[in-house]
Formats: C-alpha cells, sequence, structure tokens
C-alpha cells in the first residue's frame, strides 16, 4: 500500500491513516461536515505550527471502499490507494 501511495504522491511530512466503519464515519460527518451521511474519506488538516511536519488525518470507511471496489472493479487495495491518494491531496492542496 505505501508504495502505491508513495508512486502518486511526494510530499514530505506523516499523515495518520485511520480505518473505521459505517457509523464513525456518518458521525464525523455529521459532526465537521453537517452532513448526516456515510461517506468513502474525511481528510483533517493539521496546519499549525505545532504538528511539526504531521499533515492530518484520512479516515477511511473500510465497509464503503469495499463496496466501491466492487462497484468501479478495483481490489480493495487499490479502492483504498485511491482515497488515500484523494486525501493526500485535499490535505495538501486544500
Amino acid at each position: 500500500m505505501e508504495r502505491i501511495v508513495r508512486s502518486r504522491f511526494k510530499e514530505e511530512g506523516e499523515v495518520g491513516i485511520v480505518f473505521c466503519d459505517e457509523k464513525t464515519i456518518r458521525r464525523l460527518n455529521r459532526k465537521y461536515r453537517m452532513v448526516n451521511q456515510v461517506t468513502d474519506v474525511l481528510t483533517f488538516p493539521l496546519k499549525d505550527r505545532y504538528s511539526r511536519g504531521l499533515l492530518g488525518e484520512i479516515y477511511i470507511c473500510l465497509n464503503r471502499a469495499a463496496l466501491q471496489a466492487k462497484e468501479y472493479n478495483n481490489t480493495l487495495e487499490e479502492e483504498v490507494a485511491l482515497l488515500i491518494t484523494h486525501g493526500l491531496k485535499k490535505l495538501v492542496n486544500g
């Protein structure tokens, strides 16, 4: 997984990746985006002076990723790599 992501992204810094269930991602989506539904990925950037190289956190709903992998004819690993890439772009570009 790390090899796939590194081949697509060259930013310096650390990222926390959290795999969670539908209940957790819905709760986070509702709390921080005011959207009461399950989503595949959420990003939380950390860009203050105390983050010390930590870019932020990416939350991925594995159940949603598995459904999307089937829908798009990907492996779960490929789908998760795509979601991580999407999350990294959001962390860097806003």
